[in-house]
């Protein structure tokens, strides 16, 4: 059997230059001055191939193992991790209240996910929600709910009559 490897070799060669003194150029003086070269760095790449042949000679088996049919090897049933209970509270009766107050009442229950909605259908914001009130809410008063439910509360102005 003879196999193949093949290697990459990158040798990094780093040459420095030393700093060598200039003569003054006809200025009659002896002054020399240092200059420095920067640092060259060079990078060489080889590719070594390598032969690798045992010094076993027998011959390699020719026939795979027998396996048995997917049928009859054993497998574990798969277990699926039993999910916990989501958290729920109960939904409280919110239609009628200030809009802030039922956010309040909502968070003081643990949920902090609620859609507001402007009940008249006009599609204005609730800027300052306590100038709202609650004309509907989803889910109604009473039913369990898991704490990352998106609880909706539709609403109109104060002054004005719920649709």
């Amino acid at each position: 059997m003879t196999v193949k490897k093949h290697k990459t070799l990158t040798v990094v060669a780093s040459m420095a230059v030393a700093a060598f003194a200039l003569s003054s150029c006809g200025s009659g003086g002896s002054q020399q001055e240092e200059v420095s070269a920067p640092m060259a760095t060079t990078t060489v790449t080889a590719t070594v191939a390598v032969t690798v042949t045992p010094s076993d000679t027998s011959p390699e088996p020719t026939t795979a193992p027998p396996t048995r049919p997917e049928s009859q090897t054993a497998r574990p049933e798969p277990t699926q991790p039993e999910e916990p209970e989501p958290e729920t509270f109960r939904m409280p009766r919110l239609v009628g209240k200030n809009l802030q107050d039922a956010q309040d009442e909502l968070q003081s229950l643990g949920s902090f996910f609620v859609d507001q909605q402007d009940a008249s259908g006009l599609g204005r914001l609730q800027l300052v929600d306590s100038n709202w009130k609650v004309c509907r809410q989803k889910p109604a008063a009473g039913k369990a709910v898991p704490l990352s439910a998106i609880v909706v509360l539709a609403s109109v102005k104060l002054n004005e009559r719920c649709p």
